[in-house]
């Protein structure tokens, strides 16, 4: 785990250094977020605490891209997914990337 104070006065951000990838068994790999991401990682941090909060699913967009292989891709794709499992038919709220 890795862990830099971006603004005076604000909390930390951490993030999943190479070693923490591979003991949760995740297969991507790291990278070091920058000012310039942290307010929208972290505005897609609190659409996913409230979505699985209200028991909903969730797709990040790690995860959307590593699927999408097969699939053609979108020149900018959404964040993340929330995903309404208990819907006959999927549905989903889509997060801008805003990157």
């Amino acid at each position: 785990m890795k862990s830099q104070t971006f603004l005076a006065g604000t909390s930390a951000t951490l993030w999943l250094a190479a070693e923490g990838m591979t003991v949760a068994g995740l297969p991507w790999r790291t990278y070091e977020p920058t000012l310039a991401t942290c307010a929208h990682r972290h505005a897609v941090g609190l659409v996913r605490v409230e979505a699985e909060a209200m028991g909903l699913g969730w797709i990040c967009e790690r995860e959307r891209r590593s699927a999408a292989a097969v699939v053609q891709r979108r020149a900018d794709p959404p964040s993340a997914a929330v995903t309404f499992v208990a819907c006959l038919v999927p549905m989903a709220m889509v997060v801008p990337s805003g990157e």
